[in-house]
């Protein structure tokens, strides 16, 4: 398996699909775009690749870290009530989500790393670009 990781935090990252980019699919306002940019400059600068073995989550990490070396392709796009912003990314064969708060200036490369942040409970997101959704 492969995973982002960020100061010894792993990131789970699987999959290989081939998208467009959401900058290509869909007009974003000005701060969703800002979000995007720097989602993927915080792939390439921040966000490593590491290998592990065994199920989940007990999986052990297998070897050191790879750095990304180009930044990743944004392929959805979230944003919470929190200010948060969840981005799909495909980098280097490798598929995750890396979130980013503008107001903070902080990101969280990783599911895996967002599981662990402290202050993520209970925050949801709505898809960007899709009408959000009615309450039964």
């Amino acid at each position: 398996m492969k995973y982002l990781t960020m100061a010894y935090a792993a990131l789970v990252l699987s999959g290989c699909a081939v998208t467009a980019d959401v900058t290509e699919k869909m007009q974003l306002s000005s701060e969703q775009n800002h979000a995007v940019n720097m989602i993927r400059a915080h792939s390439s600068q921040t966000c490593r690749v590491a290998y592990y073995e065994g199920p989940e989550p007990s999986a052990k990490q297998k070897g050191g870290t790879v750095e990304v070396l180009k930044p990743a392709t944004v392929t959805r796009l979230f944003h919470s009530t929190q200010g948060w912003y969840k981005a799909l990314v495909v980098t280097q064969g490798i598929t995750d989500y890396i979130f980013y708060h503008p107001g903070l200036e902080r990101g969280i490369c990783g599911q895996r790393q967002w599981d662990e942040f402290s202050n993520t409970a209970g925050i949801q997101f709505t898809e960007v670009g899709l009408p959000p959704r009615k309450s039964l």
